[in-house]
Formats: C-alpha cells, sequence, structure tokens
C-alpha cells in the first residue's frame, strides 16, 4: 500500500513585537540611541539607556544565550582595555604603582557601559530584522548602494566562503597534513589561504556573470514596500519619551 509522505511540522515562531514597526524607523532610532549614548557625559543617562536596551532586547525573543554571545567580543575588547589603558592614558591623576593611572579605570567603565548599551539596541532593533529588509531600509535612508549591496553579498557569501575553507582543510587532512610548529605547516596554511582567494574570486566572477544574465543593472528590485502605520506613532512616541529623559538628566543631574 502506498504511504503519503508526511512533512515534518515546521514549528511557527511569533513575530516580535518590534517587527510591528517600520524598519526604517527602527534603524533611525538605533542611531539615534547611539548618538545619545556617545555624546552623553552623564553616568545617569548611560544606565538609563542600559537598562532601556537590555529591556529591548529581553522582550524580542532573544535567548540570554543568543544575547551572551554577542556581548563577549565587545566585553573582550572592554578586558583588553581594561588592562591597558590605566598604563597609557597619561591622565597621572590617580594614586597607584608607578605608571598606573586608578582614574583611568572610570573611562573603562564608561566604555562598557556605553559599548553593551549599543550592542543591545541594535539586537533589541535590528536583530530580529532579515538582511533583505535590512537592505531594502538603508536604500530607503539614503544610504549609497554600493555599500549596500557590499553588506549583502557579505552576509549571503561569508557561509559559503566557509564551507569552501572545511572543503580544503578536509582535503589536507585526507592527505595526511598534520599541523605542527614549522615551517612546511606555515607553507600549507599560506597555501590554504592562496587558494581560498583564488577560489572566491573565481566563484565572485561566476555569480557576477549569473546575475547579469538576469539583467542585473546594479539595483535590486522588490514587491513589497514600506508604509507606516499606527503602530510606527506608537514607536516615534516611546522614543521621543526616552530622549525626553535622556535630556531631563544630562542637564539637571
Amino acid at each position: 500500500m502506498n504511504r503519503v509522505a508526511r512533512l515534518p511540522d515546521v514549528p511557527i515562531v511569533a513575530e516580535a513585537w518590534v517587527d510591528r514597526f517600520d524598519p526604517r524607523l527602527r534603524i533611525a532610532g538605533l542611531v539615534t540611541a547611539a548618538i545619545v549614548i556617545v555624546v552623553s557625559t552623564k553616568p545617569a543617562v548611560w544606565l538609563l539607556m542600559l537598562a532601556a536596551s537590555f529591556i529591548a532586547a529581553a522582550s524580542v525573543g532573544l535567548s540570554p544565550r543568543t544575547l551572551l554571545t554577542r556581548l563577549i567580543p565587545v566585553n573582550v575588547v572592554v578586558l583588553v582595555s581594561a588592562l591597558l589603558v590605566p598604563w597609557t592614558a597619561g591622565l597621572n591623576s590617580g594614586s597607584g604603582p608607578a605608571g598606573f593611572d586608578v582614574t583611568a579605570l572610570d573611562v573603562v567603565g564608561e566604555i562598557a557601559v556605553k559599548s553593551n548599551a549599543i550592542v543591545l539596541w541594535m539586537s533589541g532593533l535590528v536583530g530580529t530584522m532579515e538582511i533583505p529588509t535590512l537592505g531594502h531600509a538603508l536604500i530607503h535612508l539614503r544610504v549609497p548602494r554600493k555599500l549596500v549591496h557590499l553588506l549583502l553579498f557579505t552576509v549571503r557569501y561569508l557561509h559559503v566562503m566557509q564551507e569552501e575553507y572545511r572543503r580544503l582543510q578536509t582535503a589536507m587532512r585526507i592527505r595526511g597534513f598534520r599541523p605542527r610548529w614549522d615551517g612546511r605547516t606555515f607553507r600549507a596554511y599560506g597555501n590554504l589561504v592562496g587558494m581560498l582567494l583564488v577560489r572566491s574570486i573565481a566563484r565572485c566572477e561566476r555569480i557576477m556573470a549569473a546575475m547579469r544574465c538576469r539583467g542585473f543593472r546594479g539595483q535590486f528590485h522588490v514587491w513589497r514596500h514600506f508604509h507606516f502605520s499606527a503602530w510606527d506613532g506608537v514607536f516615534v512616541l516611546g522614543t521621543a519619551a526616552l530622549l525626553a529623559a535622556c535630556a531631563v538628566l544630562e542637564w539637571t543631574s
């Protein structure tokens, strides 16, 4: 008896609340928040923006592991800064061992709070946005098309290059290659990088030829354009309220 193949159940991913807003407003809100965080000089503003960014990132459905993964590279840089800045800041206004400036740790703390707040805002506002949607919104915001295309192609083909690297590495292992700390290993890795570059250039030429055959003339055409809705008014009001609170803290605290 013939059996009808049953498709596997595909889990339905709930839409995040931030996806109801126009992507152009989300990008503009991210840029505005980043500017406020960078130019502010009051710790109260930094902490307010950090708390708001954490709430925004946690409320869009991103898991704590995902948020931690995105924050690790930033905090590694902060940790390196904490080890180097006190010795190289040259402020000479704090007490400590010879050449060590304790007051420079305040600068490191400021860097840590601001950088983490900006990354959390990125996760909350554009972390759930699809890459084609992001590129479409950037075009509407008058970002140069070449930069947008570079972003789209980079994201699209990063994993392709990663798979190519894995194939080359697997081929080396099959042929008996075992990495050691010697000249032969360095030459082998140099050849690996060279082959990866050559194959990347060849793939780029094939992709460009395929796109030209399909009529590509430097512009991606989309069938659905953005439009503002009542939800966008809520986003604007919320952003304005947060900026007003930051202004009050900046000028009164």
